[in-house]
């Protein structure tokens, strides 16, 4: 496990399915936003990369981010910019942020506008990813205003959120994401392009 994340983290080589066996009585107890937004710090804070596993497995379940949205923000953006790596960071991008703009749609539009701008690679990366799960909501606007942004980034991880983000789209809107992949084919990276039309019979 430490090789597959290059040695950046230390684990206790526990699996899934035994690490949801241990934390499964704990994933029962309830907490209010704000006691669970100090664990999952507390959780992120050790060096064991399971306790982060184990802090995604509790958010997902367990918090209300329409609760308060500047606190989530905050919490969610220490998360993200805080030992991350993309087994992480993704799904924060995917299930909490995502969670947290459909609720907030004004506040969380412009929070992604600005991230999508963000010097931090990752806030990037969750910008381009947030809408994942959203299927027939999918802002396609947005979606492809933020892939064209990034499009001429450099980075590996950048262009492969854009490709990924407009595969996903492209099971719902196939004819829009290869019009917009026929007109961008010269600005796009090879690697957005070949993993956004994986499906598509360009």
């Amino acid at each position: 496990m430490k090789k597959y994340m290059r040695d950046q983290f230390e684990f206790f080589g526990l699996y899934s399915p035994a690490r949801k066996s241990v934390t499964k009585e704990f994933l029962q107890q309830k907490l209010n936003s704000v006691e669970i937004r100090k664990l999952v710090v507390l959780l992120w804070a050790k060096p064991e990369r399971e306790f982060q596993y184990f802090a995604l497995d509790y958010l997902t379940k367990h918090l209300d981010v329409s609760n308060d949205f500047e606190a989530s923000v905050k919490c969610m953006e220490h998360l993200i910019t805080t030992k991350f790596w993309w087994d992480t960071v993704d799904a924060l991008a995917s299930k909490m942020i995502g969670q947290l703009v459909k609720q907030n749609p004004n506040e969380g539009k412009v929070l992604m506008k600005e991230w999508i701008d963000h010097e931090n690679m990752w806030l990037r990366r969750t910008a381009l990813q947030h809408q994942l799960s959203y299927k027939e909501q999918t802002d396609e606007e947005m979606l492809f205003e933020f892939c064209s942004k990034r499009a001429d980034e450099k980075e590996f991880f950048i262009r492969k959120a854009i490709g990924w983000a407009l595969r996903e789209h492209a099971w719902r809107s196939g004819a829009s994401v290869k019009k917009y992949l026929l007109k961008n084919k010269k600005t796009l990276s090879t690697l957005s392009f070949k993993e956004a039309s994986k499906h598509l019979k360009m």
